[in-house]
């Protein structure tokens, strides 16, 4: 597996602020998952399939966020399980989240922090392994893709 030097830091009260909310949001799964996907663009199959990618891999990895040698290698699986997406996907996606996150919990400043640190964890090893700076096109990802829930 590639080294990687990560940049951000998660205090315990930041952990658990995550930990916390994502239990909330989760409450009503098909709830959330509804929000996420009013936030993504695309035909309702994608924004689904997008929506139950990014619910599965925040409750794996907010579930081991206090265990950094387990957050890595389920990072990295999580991302080689969806084709290499673009910073503009990524931002999208994010916004998605907060959104569905401000829907079902109404996030204070601090939990919008832990969150904020949480996602850029994730996000500095998704740039290391999955991103498409090129932004190929849909048809053309197939070939690189093996599935998102493989």
């Amino acid at each position: 597996m590639q080294a990687f030097q990560v940049e951000v830091t998660m205090s315990p009260d930041d952990i658990d602020q995550v930990t916390r909310t994502w239990q909330e949001a989760l409450t009503r799964r098909d709830l959330l998952l509804r929000a996420v996907g009013d936030h993504l663009p695309g035909a309702p199959a994608f924004r689904s399939a997008r929506s139950e990618w990014i619910v599965r891999s925040v409750t794996l990895l907010s579930s081991v966020l206090d265990r950094p040698t387990a957050f890595l290698p389920a990072a990295v699986e999580l991302i080689s399980l969806r084709f290499p997406v673009t910073i503009e996907e990524l931002a999208i996606e994010r916004v998605a989240l907060f959104a569905a996150l401000e829907d079902r919990c109404a996030l204070d400043a601090s939990e919008t922090r832990a969150w904020n640190l949480a996602i850029d964890l994730f996000a500095e090893i998704v740039s290391s392994i999955g991103l498409d700076p090129f932004g190929l096109p849909r048809a053309r990802r197939s070939d690189v893709a093996t599935s998102w829930f493989s």
